[in-house]
Protein backbone atom coordinates (compact mmCIF):
# COMPACT_ATOMS: atom_id res chain seq x y z
CA UNK A 1 0.00 0.00 0.00
CA UNK A 2 3.10 2.21 0.03
CA UNK A 3 3.02 2.81 3.55
CA UNK A 4 6.26 3.55 5.52
CA UNK A 5 7.55 1.10 7.70
CA UNK A 6 7.65 3.77 10.78
CA UNK A 7 3.66 4.75 10.39
CA UNK A 8 2.02 2.49 12.89
CA UNK A 9 -0.91 1.07 10.04
CA UNK A 10 -4.22 0.31 11.59
CA UNK A 11 -7.11 -0.27 8.53
CA UNK A 12 -9.98 1.49 11.34
CA UNK A 13 -8.78 2.82 14.60
CA UNK A 14 -11.42 2.91 17.61
CA UNK A 15 -11.06 6.64 17.62
CA UNK A 16 -12.62 6.80 14.21
CA UNK A 17 -15.65 4.13 14.98
CA UNK A 18 -16.78 6.47 17.66
CA UNK A 19 -16.63 9.36 15.04
CA UNK A 20 -19.06 7.06 13.08
CA UNK A 21 -21.19 5.80 15.55
CA UNK A 22 -21.57 9.36 17.05
CA UNK A 23 -23.14 10.72 13.28
CA UNK A 24 -25.15 7.25 13.17
CA UNK A 25 -22.80 6.56 10.42
CA UNK A 26 -23.31 2.62 11.01
CA UNK A 27 -23.72 0.12 8.01
CA UNK A 28 -26.89 1.30 6.65
CA UNK A 29 -29.39 -0.06 3.91
CA UNK A 30 -29.14 3.58 2.33
CA UNK A 31 -29.21 1.35 -1.23
CA UNK A 32 -32.94 0.82 -0.39
CA UNK A 33 -33.39 4.80 -1.50
CA UNK A 34 -31.82 4.14 -4.97
CA UNK A 35 -34.55 3.05 -7.10
CA UNK A 36 -37.43 5.09 -5.49
CA UNK A 37 -35.01 8.01 -6.20
CA UNK A 38 -34.06 7.45 -9.76
CA UNK A 39 -37.90 6.47 -10.29
CA UNK A 40 -39.10 10.09 -9.22
CA UNK A 41 -36.51 11.71 -11.73
CA UNK A 42 -34.06 12.29 -8.78
CA UNK A 43 -30.63 12.03 -10.41
CA UNK A 44 -28.11 9.30 -8.57
CA UNK A 45 -24.31 9.99 -8.70
CA UNK A 46 -22.23 7.10 -6.87
CA UNK A 47 -18.42 7.14 -7.50
CA UNK A 48 -15.73 4.76 -5.22
CA UNK A 49 -12.63 4.74 -5.42
CA UNK A 50 -10.68 1.60 -6.57
CA UNK A 51 -8.75 0.75 -4.12
CA UNK A 52 -11.31 1.24 -1.34
CA UNK A 53 -10.80 -2.22 0.63
CA UNK A 54 -13.96 -1.91 3.02
CA UNK A 55 -16.79 -0.99 -0.11
CA UNK A 56 -14.77 -2.79 -3.35
CA UNK A 57 -16.01 -1.25 -6.51
CA UNK A 58 -16.68 -4.76 -7.91
CA UNK A 59 -19.44 -5.40 -5.21
CA UNK A 60 -20.43 -1.28 -5.61
CA UNK A 61 -21.06 -2.06 -9.29
CA UNK A 62 -22.54 -5.45 -9.42
CA UNK A 63 -25.53 -3.90 -6.72
CA UNK A 64 -25.74 -0.99 -9.50
CA UNK A 65 -26.18 -3.35 -11.96
CA UNK A 66 -29.18 -4.80 -10.08
CA UNK A 67 -30.94 -2.02 -9.73
CA UNK A 68 -34.71 -2.34 -10.74
CA UNK A 69 -34.71 1.47 -12.20
CA UNK A 70 -36.05 3.28 -15.28
CA UNK A 71 -31.88 2.40 -16.18
CA UNK A 72 -31.11 -0.79 -15.59
CA UNK A 73 -30.79 -1.71 -19.37
CA UNK A 74 -29.59 1.33 -20.63
CA UNK A 75 -26.89 1.29 -17.56
CA UNK A 76 -26.01 -2.81 -18.41
CA UNK A 77 -24.77 -1.38 -21.76
CA UNK A 78 -23.45 2.21 -21.35
CA UNK A 79 -19.57 1.64 -20.96
CA UNK A 80 -16.90 2.41 -19.12
CA UNK A 81 -15.83 5.86 -20.75
CA UNK A 82 -11.65 7.02 -18.96
CA UNK A 83 -12.26 10.18 -17.67
CA UNK A 84 -10.44 12.11 -17.74
CA UNK A 85 -8.11 10.07 -18.09
CA UNK A 86 -7.76 6.33 -17.45
CA UNK A 87 -5.28 6.83 -15.35
CA UNK A 88 -7.67 9.07 -13.54
CA UNK A 89 -11.07 7.53 -13.75
CA UNK A 90 -14.26 5.58 -15.25
CA UNK A 91 -17.17 7.26 -15.89
CA UNK A 92 -20.53 4.92 -16.85
CA UNK A 93 -23.46 7.59 -17.31
CA UNK A 94 -27.09 7.04 -18.23
CA UNK A 95 -29.10 10.48 -19.19
CA UNK A 96 -28.45 13.51 -20.33
CA UNK A 97 -25.74 15.91 -19.63
CA UNK A 98 -23.53 14.47 -16.17
CA UNK A 99 -26.20 11.51 -16.45
CA UNK A 100 -29.39 10.54 -14.13
CA UNK A 101 -27.53 7.06 -13.33
CA UNK A 102 -23.70 7.90 -13.14
CA UNK A 103 -21.23 5.17 -11.36
CA UNK A 104 -17.84 6.84 -11.09
CA UNK A 105 -14.68 4.68 -10.56
CA UNK A 106 -11.67 6.77 -9.06
CA UNK A 107 -8.32 5.31 -9.56
CA UNK A 108 -5.90 6.15 -6.36
CA UNK A 109 -8.38 6.43 -4.27
CA UNK A 110 -9.39 4.66 -1.01
CA UNK A 111 -12.25 4.81 1.06
CA UNK A 112 -13.97 7.84 1.53
CA UNK A 113 -15.06 8.33 5.08
CA UNK A 114 -15.49 12.20 4.82
CA UNK A 115 -14.34 15.49 3.23
CA UNK A 116 -11.14 15.25 4.64
CA UNK A 117 -10.20 11.78 3.36
CA UNK A 118 -11.60 11.99 -0.46
CA UNK A 119 -9.49 15.83 -0.44
CA UNK A 120 -6.23 13.37 0.13
CA UNK A 121 -6.66 10.67 -2.32
CA UNK A 122 -8.14 13.04 -5.16
CA UNK A 123 -8.66 17.02 -4.39
CA UNK A 124 -8.81 18.00 -7.95
CA UNK A 125 -10.98 14.83 -9.49
CA UNK A 126 -13.63 14.95 -6.87
CA UNK A 127 -14.03 18.92 -7.31
CA UNK A 128 -14.25 18.64 -11.19
CA UNK A 129 -16.67 15.44 -10.49
CA UNK A 130 -18.86 17.69 -8.21
CA UNK A 131 -18.58 20.87 -10.85
CA UNK A 132 -19.97 18.44 -13.63
CA UNK A 133 -22.64 17.04 -11.46
CA UNK A 134 -23.65 20.44 -10.14
CA UNK A 135 -24.18 21.70 -13.03
CA UNK A 136 -24.94 18.88 -14.97
CA UNK A 137 -22.15 19.04 -17.52
CA UNK A 138 -20.88 15.53 -19.59
CA UNK A 139 -17.85 13.53 -18.35
CA UNK A 140 -17.07 12.79 -21.80
CA UNK A 141 -15.19 16.30 -22.50
CA UNK A 142 -11.88 14.18 -22.17
CA UNK A 143 -10.72 16.92 -19.70
CA UNK A 144 -11.49 18.12 -16.06
CA UNK A 145 -13.32 21.26 -15.94
CA UNK A 146 -13.33 23.80 -13.10
CA UNK A 147 -16.05 26.38 -13.27
CA UNK A 148 -14.46 28.98 -11.51
CA UNK A 149 -11.74 29.60 -14.24
CA UNK A 150 -14.12 29.17 -16.62
CA UNK A 151 -16.85 31.79 -15.74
Amino acid sequence: MGIPEHVNFNTLTEEVAVEFEKYGDRTQAAYLLYEPLLKTGIRLLHYVGAQDAICAWPGVLSFLKLLQSPFQDEFLRAPDVPWPTAQDATVRVVGEGAGSMTYILIAQAGHFTGDEQVARDQPELIKSIVEHWVENVPFGSGSMRSLDTEA
